[in-house]
């Protein structure tokens, strides 16, 4: 009843999803799948080891994620019926509506940008939420799993540690993990090669030197100070190349060569262990449906 309650209450938001229809909804070139990309831009101040405050989300980062935004959006919508959700927009309501929406096509496409928060549960494992805009509201893994289903082909989720599932039995307390949630594989493996979903999230393995302890790169992180190229471009590159057809294997391949000058598993997105940075669960030879 609890569940059928939400569902009811995620699709009377409708109105307000609908209101931003023209700037929401592309060309309709292929109805039968449909994508979405978020972006809950705001500020985060984190306190530093040495006790310094920084702003996660400076003016640079802002509008970093405004134009990577804008050109997945712009590639995407080429072929897709299109979600483009962000900043004051994109709240726990819309975020849920959107990601339930996107279960009544064929096959689903979704990009999120942002952080993460988790909590503690009862079983010692961890639940993760996203962070909708300015903080105060958050998706739960497990409120994810109740509105998404396996028809999400492809995800992509930039938020922090999104690459951990903590939980390998879920019912002791819904710790679902975000690639359970978003792709309903309970079994999904890393770096498979069988299956029709992928899913791409981080871990907590930040390269050394980067300012932060843990988590995922920011994008106005400098890759190479000699061509000031910024982590906004890995983003924006594995869209370029996975609407050219390529896997995503092959799309973090390209770009790693384009932005390390190295392949994928010796650059700073994967490192040199088999934990990586990146993660890549399910089929990594599946791009975009």
């Amino acid at each position: 009843m609890k569940k059928a309650l939400r569902i009811t209450s995620v699709l009377l938001i409708c109105l307000l999803i609908l209101s931003i229809a023209p700037s929401t909804f592309g060309n309709y070139a292929s109805a039968d799948i449909c994508a979405a990309n978020f972006l809950p831009n705001y500020y985060v101040p984190y306190v530093d080891d040495n006790g310094k405050i920084i702003i996660l989300d400076t003016q640079q980062e802002v509008q970093l994620s405004e134009n990577t935004a804008d050109y997945i959006s712009l590639e995407l919508n080429r072929y897709y019926w299109l979600y483009d959700v962000r900043n004051s927009l994109c709240t726990d309501v819309n975020f849920d509506y959107c990601v339930y929406d996107l279960q009544n096509y064929d096959s689903a496409v979704i990009y999120s940008k942002g952080h993460l928060a988790w909590a503690s549960c009862t079983s010692g494992y961890a639940h993760h939420r996203l962070s909708m805009y300015q903080g105060t509201s958050q998706v739960w893994d497990s409120e994810i799993y109740q509105l998404t289903s396996s028809k999400n082909v492809n995800s992509f989720i930039w938020h922090c540690k999104t690459a951990i599932s903590p939980d390998p039995n879920p019912n002791t307390c819904v710790c679902r993990g975000l690639p359970r949630a978003f792709t309903h594989n309970q079994n999904i493996a890393e770096w498979g090669s069988s299956g029709s979903q992928v899913y791409l999230g981080w871990n907590d393995n930040v390269p050394y030197g980067n300012p932060l302890s843990g988590g995922s790169p920011q994008y106005s992180w400098e890759i190479d100070p000699t061509i000031h190229s910024n982590y906004s471009q890995v983003a924006g590159l594995y869209y370029y190349y996975v609407c050219q057809g390529y896997s995503t294997a092959q799309a973090l391949s390209m770009l790693a060569q384009t932005l390390f000058y190295t392949s994928y598993a010796y650059s700073d997105l994967s490192g040199k262990t088999n934990s990586g940075w990146l993660v890549v669960y399910g089929n990594m030879y599946v791009g975009l449906p």
